[in-house]
């Protein structure tokens, strides 16, 4: 899988992005979380561009060809609340954590199959998460880094050609190790955040730097 991005800037971002991420490989694109959501969804063709071309091996993105790349693509948003507008979108985002435990939410609202649970708790595991205390609790007493956390482990189990993460919870040491496992690529965009769910202080306000790391 070769995602790239030529030029690209969306209605939330300030400075086009250019970037290429291959299997086994980790992009990260450093912009507050509502333009690092707002990228991603557009990537995913759920939102509109303003400007400049994604590709998937070689193939722009267009209408036609979105639905066949969001099929070899997961993604983790930072919150089930990134704007479900379309039902596009609530099929890659889920639909909220007011109701149910984590198997309840995995399978009835993200679409999860119940064969891929196993998969979604070992990930879980591996990102640092105390599975068996998040396992029947109500996603609703959840904090912010621990929803963040199960998104990623979601997405992650679904195993797909592509993973983009927003606003990963300071898990970069996670995503380089499952890029190499899985044999996948990510991108992750939005600015990390700490276990306690707030942004980096030390980030600049808005930046559209980009780091391939191996």
């Amino acid at each position: 899988m070769v995602l790239e991005l030529n030029q690209v800037y969306t209605q939330l971002l300030s400075q086009p992005v250019s970037l290429r991420v291959i299997t086994g490989d980790v992009a990260t694109v450093d912009v507050d979380e509502a333009a690092g959501d707002d990228l991603l969804l557009s990537i995913l063709g759920l939102r509109p561009l303003r400007g400049g071309v994604v590709s998937f091996d070689g193939a722009p993105l267009t209408p036609l060809s979105a639905p066949w790349f969001r099929r070899l693509t997961a993604f983790a948003p930072s919150t089930l609340n990134v704007v479900p507008d379309s039902a596009a979108e609530r099929a890659m985002c889920g639909r909220g954590y007011h109701a149910g435990t984590l198997a309840e939410w995995c399978v009835e609202m993200l679409g999860l199959p119940t064969s891929l649970m196993g998969n979604v708790e070992s990930e879980a595991a591996l990102i640092g998460m105390d599975i068996q205390a998040v396992r029947q609790r109500p996603l609703a007493e959840l904090t912010v880094a621990e929803r963040r956390q199960l998104l990623l482990a979601v997405a992650a189990a679904r195993a797909p050609q592509l993973l983009l993460v927003s606003n990963a919870v300071c898990q970069e040491g996670y995503l380089q190790q499952l890029a190499r496992r899985r044999q996948l690529a990510v991108l992750s965009a939005g600015r990390p955040v700490t276990q306690a769910g707030e942004d980096v202080a030390d980030a600049p306000a808005v930046a559209a730097q980009v780091v391939n790391s191996k």
